[in-house]
């Protein structure tokens, strides 16, 4: 695997664990090849946790040089008038994040504790077709990368029935999480406005021109996916204690 040409800061906060080693110390004109284990959270969801060879060439090596920290950094970022007013910009900012990600947070507690709390039966036949459904989404972004699913099974020395074996547990774990909302709805006589379905429809097909089967089948699943939704949202109240 070759690694991208261009300008490459070495933080290790915002590269891949390995990298900033591999390339500390080399000079301009020097170059190494070495072993990279891909994060579990890599965008390409096909390439999580392999392990890749980086091939690098320094072309030049250069220190960046920061602006002093007054007025003029911060119409330099755009952000205010006044080094006050950048500091109270990115202090919002960064409360805005942090509350965000507790939020969250909260909900996958709170989804996690409702779903193993309840004893549900999940039918085989829905978790196959949850497996099926990631194993064809799979697919389509092994497709937009320029790979055949064949190809990346004789890359990664696996087979179907094994990606299947993998993703079995998780698939059953979601078609329960699935069930049990759609049980709180149920209990809670929560309805799904029309209006907001058929705007979810239209984000979905983004302008592309459906069959009429196609178009009922958008349809029941905006419909289903809001009603999930507001399920969750429902079960966030009731553990806030929000009645």
């Amino acid at each position: 695997m070759s690694a991208s040409e261009g300008v490459k800061e070495l933080d290790r906060d915002r590269l891949i664990a390995g990298l900033v080693d591999g390339l500390i110390g080399l000079s301009t004109g020097e170059e190494r090849s070495f072993p990279v284990t891909l994060p579990e959270d890599y965008d390409r969801e096909d390439l999580r946790g392999v392990e890749v060879t980086i091939d690098a060439t320094v072309h030049a090596v250069r220190e960046r040089a920061l602006p002093p920290l007054d007025d003029s950094l911060a119409a330099l970022d755009g952000h205010g008038e006044t080094l006050a007013e950048l500091r109270d910009h990115y202090r919002a900012a960064l409360t805005e994040a942090a509350e965000s990600t507790d939020a969250e947070r909260f909900e996958a507690a709170v989804l996690e504790r409702l779903r193993d709390a309840a004893t549900v039966d999940v039918p085989q036949t829905m978790v196959d077709r949850e497996v099926d459904r990631q194993l064809r989404e799979m697919e389509l972004r092994l497709a937009g990368a320029g790979l055949r699913l064949d190809k990346y099974l004789e890359y990664t020395g696996q087979t179907v029935e094994q990606m299947r074996g993998e993703r079995r547990e998780a698939a059953a774990m979601r078609v329960k999480l699935e069930l049990v909302l759609e049980a709180l709805a149920a209990a809670e006589g929560l309805e799904v406005d029309e209006a907001d379905v058929e705007r979810e429809e239209e984000r979905v097909a983004g302008g592309r021109r459906l069959t009429p089967d196609q178009r009922h089948n958008l349809h029941h699943a905006a419909h289903h996916d809001l009603l999930l939704r507001g399920a969750a949202q429902r079960a966030m109240e009731i553990a806030k204690g929000e009645g």
